[in-house]
């Protein structure tokens, strides 16, 4: 008789995906607080608007990444760090405005 083996495939949100997206969304609150020097009610605008997630949920994120915050911080993450590190993400910031043309924050893929 042959042993069968059974996974568990764990249905529903993916947790690596989860803590993936999590790192990025504090890299950008690192990009737009500290690099662009925007008040912390400006980078929930602007997380909420590329990340649909509702703003007290990105503060509640944040409060449970201090610690990652912290390494960007004291390793004095630079632009060009964060565009090695997230390459398909666009890195300019057009103050006063998401951006000027309306386009997307993500590169074109097509």
């Amino acid at each position: 008789m042959q042993a069968t083996s059974t996974v568990n495939i764990k249905k529903g949100r993916n947790e690596h995906l989860i803590a993936d997206r999590n790192k990025l969304l504090t890299a950008r609150f690192y990009y737009y607080s500290t690099l662009n020097g925007l008040k912390f009610s400006k980078c929930l605008e602007n997380l909420e608007k590329e990340f649909f997630i509702s703003q007290s949920r990105i503060a509640d994120l944040l409060a449970q990444h201090t610690d990652y915050i912290s390494l960007l911080e004291k390793e004095n993450y630079s632009l060009q760090t964060l565009k090695d590190y997230f390459p398909f993400m666009s890195w300019q910031y057009h103050h006063g405005k998401m951006s000027q043309t309306g386009g997307q924050l993500f590169l074109d893929l097509v």
